[in-house]
């Protein structure tokens, strides 16, 4: 993650057992000193290009003589083949340990293949499950990878013309970036056969925008985690066609707010606090297992069996199920709110949020309250013309339950994100003590 500091950086290396560090340039560049207190720790820097700041570039590295003698080497599917690293929003990130069995149920899904050859326009970071699985699921098929090397919107779309792309994936800043941008009424989007996005939740408005002005592109999203690595549920590609009738038509809108249906070949599970399953319809937390799941965090054996227990991952997610078998997420655990012995679900929340045509985006947390021992607040995005505070609250209040109605709004022209543009709740709920 190019991304990190410095010292994220020394830290990785050393906790991953790194016998080598691989960089381009402007990393190198960066980064200086980190890399010459990692030689000095006898950690192998090499540039990927020429040598730069004291580092041999890869063809030096090469004419020096290996003590290893190299030889073929028979891979076993249960050996990991790369460790990547959780992204981190809450302290230190964990490695997750990927085995060569998941990798390859990750590169080979069916349901992830156009018609003709791939020419996969990866506009995601290859530290993160989303870009490398993107990248992996290409490679298998011998397709094209086109590597966008930082996303814009402008960016993108002159690349998918020239290179005539025909599969993307975005998470939902990106989507949200390139709605907003307006230049896909201009752009030459023809080739563009299948978008796939996932990765945090999608606002609605934001979905529907895209789905009409891309109207010969098939959507669908997928929900995984980089402690399952194959993908759990799916949003198939016949939920994103809209019918003309009312009633049919609201029912499939709402279901565009669902993560999908679980995978064949995955096993979902809905419980409580205790780890019983909870009845249809009810909130809990969602546990499953998958044939290619990691084999578990790098050095951290007790965080490895809080997340997998009795072979069942444990998501953080809290979600519903309904009738017809699609999961919501309503929250993560550590994010749920508790007014007054009520349980409040976030996600609700930002739904309604969201339904305001001037909010792009929202985000809810929990305020400190000496009443009620806490409250809701939000955080909105609004790009475009700035609501004032008492009409989204009046919005929720039209929409929502009384005691999960935000007792402060506070609209920003841009929220905390990660690496990969999800929102940093744990800021923003320190922020809101203080305001």
């Amino acid at each position: 993650n190019f991304r990190l500091p410095a010292s994220d950086l020394e830290w990785m290396a050393e906790d991953s057992g790194a016998r080598a560090l691989l960089a381009d340039e402007r990393y190198l560049r960066m980064m200086p000193e980190a890399a010459s207190r990692l030689q000095k720790a006898r950690l192998p820097v090499i540039s990927l290009q020429g040598a730069c700041e004291g580092v041999p570039s890869l063809s030096q590295a090469k004419e020096k003589p290996s003590s290893e003698q190299q030889r073929p080497h028979s891979v076993d599917l249960s050996e990991t083949i790369y460790v990547l690293y959780t992204s981190g929003t809450t302290a230190r990130p964990k490695g997750v340990e990927e085995t060569h069995k998941g990798y390859a149920i990750t590169a080979s899904a069916p349901q992830l293949m156009p018609p003709e050859k791939v020419r996969f326009l990866n506009p995601l970071p290859l530290y993160h499950l989303a870009g490398l699985a993107s990248l992996s699921n290409g490679m298998a098929r011998g397709g094209l990878q086109i590597l966008l090397d930082k996303f814009s919107p402008q960016a993108f779309l002159e690349t998918l013309s020239r290179h005539k792309a025909n599969m993307t994936f975005f998470v939902p800043t990106m989507m949200c970036d390139l709605l907003e941008s307006g230049l896909l009424e201009k752009a030459d989007v023809s080739t563009l056969r299948i978008f796939v996005y996932g990765a945090a939740p999608t606002p609605v408005p934001v979905l529907l925008g895209l789905i009409e002005r891309l109207p010969k592109t098939m959507f669908l999203q997928v929900y995984s985690q980089t402690e399952g690595t194959s993908r759990v549920t799916m949003l198939g590609p016949e939920d994103h066609v809209l019918s003309k009738e009312p009633a049919l038509r609201e029912k499939q809108i709402r279901r565009l707010s669902s993560i999908g249906k679980v995978m064949p070949g995955v096993e979902a599970s809905v419980r409580d606090a205790e780890g019983r399953e909870v009845p249809p319809g009810g909130i809990g937390e969602l546990w499953y297992q998958t044939p290619g799941k990691m084999k578990g965090y790098l050095n951290r054996e007790g965080d490895t069996k809080k997340t997998v227990q009795d072979g069942w991952i444990i998501s953080g997610d809290m979600v519903r199920m309904d009738e017809d078998g699609y999961v919501y997420i309503v929250g993560r655990s550590k994010d749920f709110l508790i007014r007054g012995g009520e349980n409040i679900a976030p996600r609700e929340i930002e739904e309604a949020l969201e339904s305001h045509p001037a909010v792009a985006e929202a985000a809810v947390v929990g305020k400190p309250d000496p009443r009620w021992g806490e409250v809701p607040v939000a955080f909105v995005r609004c790009p475009g013309e700035v609501p004032k505070e008492e009409e989204l609250i009046a919005h929720c209040r039209a929409r929502l339950a009384g005691f999960k109605v935000p007792e402060k709004v506070w609209i920003r022209q841009e929220l905390p994100r990660n690496s990969l543009g999800k929102i940093l709740k744990r800021e923003l709920a320190e922020e809101a003590k203080k305001l």
